[in-house]
């Protein structure tokens, strides 16, 4: 792995919660008339990037290498889609799932 590049576990955690803030945004945010969805956008990936303690230059440089080694980017995502099936499945059971830190401070 490159220098600067993010290790493929922690890319996950932090892809996940840019992806689950993404959702979030959309589905909340744009329809609240009061919030401006591109600064709070802004706002909550500082919160995920400092929690994960990255920067948004490590990010998105991890993000383009990533993409551009799909044999790497492939298992990362399998991988996500995995959780997010066992998240769907264990909300649907009444069982409570374990967040990751960004996406639980998110919702203070």
């Amino acid at each position: 792995m490159p220098k600067g590049i993010l290790k493929p576990a922690k890319m996950q955690s932090v892809l996940w919660d840019v992806l689950r803030e993404d959702a979030f945004t959309n589905d909340f945010i744009k329809k609240d008339s009061t919030k401006k969805p591109e600064a709070e956008s802004v706002k909550l990936q500082q919160r995920i990037f400092a929690i994960h303690k990255v920067t948004k230059a490590e990010f998105y440089g991890s993000y383009k290498f990533y993409l551009s080694h799909t044999e790497l980017l492939q298992p990362l995502l399998d991988s996500m889609i995995a959780k997010a099936e066992k998240n769907k499945y264990s909300e649907t059971k009444g069982t409570q799932t374990t967040l990751p830190d960004s996406v639980i401070e998110k919702m203070k």
